[in-house]
């Protein structure tokens, strides 16, 4: 009614970082799909065609529950490596900062995601 969006249509794929959509699936998430609030612009993990489940913010105690496939889609994301790596992940909080945003594709059960802070 009001063409609002929930999610920046082009946040959707990641701004490019992830597998292109299909124009249906972007106008279902960018206006038929609640979005959720992240410390910058907000993104939508997509895989096999379609955009994925979003599960939620995580921070270190989340991911570690989820396992190793979901701690890896943060790692992938933020290219961070040993001791610095270690530490942002025990930073991660999902009520704080930096936060991460967890998702998971609807066909292969693949993570995605990413993190952010102010």
């Amino acid at each position: 009614m009001f063409a609002a969006e929930f999610t920046d249509r082009d946040g959707i794929g990641g701004y490019g970082v992830w597998e292109p959509v299909a124009a249906e699936i972007v106008a279902e998430v960018a206006y038929r799909t609640p979005g959720f609030t992240g410390w910058q612009q907000e993104r939508w993990f997509t895989h096999c065609r379609d955009a994925g489940e979003f599960l939620g913010r995580v921070g270190k105690k989340e991911l570690l529950a989820y396992g190793p496939e979901a701690i890896r889609a943060i790692k992938e994301e933020i290219e961070f490596d040993g001791a610095t790596w270690d530490d942002y992940f025990k930073s991660l909080d999902k009520d704080g900062e930096p936060t991460g945003y967890l998702f998971r594709c609807r066909h292969c059960g693949q993570f995605g995601g990413y993190s952010d802070f102010t």
